[in-house]
């Protein structure tokens, strides 16, 4: 058996127990195995492993990447997207959970109009002080959500966060339980996805109603590729 292979069945199982305690199916949540800086061949054997969702912060590598295995997995743009890039992300992504200002979305959705598809997107969150992270303030949410809704090419199927990097996953809960109260605001009852947790805090935010983890450490390793 692989390293990656087992990682993923160790991942798998995690993510099971924390769904248990949560009262929910573990295949409820998806599992996005962040291949960011990876090369070609531990995505194939992630692939072979099971893995059927990935996610890319780079929209170059995440083109290479989307564009070799479209027929063997779906693609998710997970990083900061810089507008002029929009028509790419648009092309060669299955989805967009990084949807971080009205401007952004109208691109996204101007670009989907002349390539003729729709493309599913997440508004991307900002909780705690750091400057350097993107996304919509809380306070903004709910007049945001209504404004991308509004765009034609664009399907909003919920929130993504990534709350600030500390050491006791705990010390995340009460971001993971704002941004469910949010969607629940938001989407009314309607079903809607919540992406939050990663290698260290996954059990925390399922716990707390994540039903979409973004797991790369603890899949693919520490050690950091050359991008292709």
């Amino acid at each position: 058996m692989s390293d990656i292979k087992r990682n993923i069945e160790s991942v798998r199982t995690r993510i099971a127990s924390a769904a248990r305690r949560a009262g929910i199916a573990p295949e409820s949540v998806t599992l996005v195995a962040v291949s960011k800086t990876k090369p070609v061949e531990m995505v194939e054997e992630a692939i072979a492993a099971g893995a059927a969702v990935f996610g890319e912060n780079y929209i170059q590598e995440g083109i290479l990447k989307a564009d070799r295995f479209q027929d063997e997995a779906s693609w998710h743009f997970i990083g900061h997207l810089q507008k002029n890039k929009a028509r790419l992300a648009a092309e060669y992504f299955d989805m967009i959970e990084s949807i971080d200002s009205g401007e952004l979305a109208r691109k996204v959705s101007d670009a989907c109009g002349r390539l003729g598809r729709k493309i599913d997107v997440l508004m991307q969150i900002h909780f705690g002080d750091e400057e350097s992270k993107h996304g919509f303030m809380p306070r903004d949410a709910e007049r945001a959500a209504d404004i991308i809704r509004a765009l034609p090419n664009i399907n909003l199927k919920g929130l993504m966060t990534i709350p600030p990097l500390v050491s006791d996953p705990e010390e995340n809960r009460r971001y993971f339980a704002s941004m469910r109260e949010m969607g629940s605001k938001i989407f009314a009852g309607e079903g809607h996805i919540l992406s939050m947790g990663m290698t260290g805090d996954l059990e925390v935010a399922i716990e707390e109603g994540s039903n979409m983890v973004r797991v790369g450490t603890a899949i693919f390793g520490r050690r950091e590729y050359a991008k292709p």
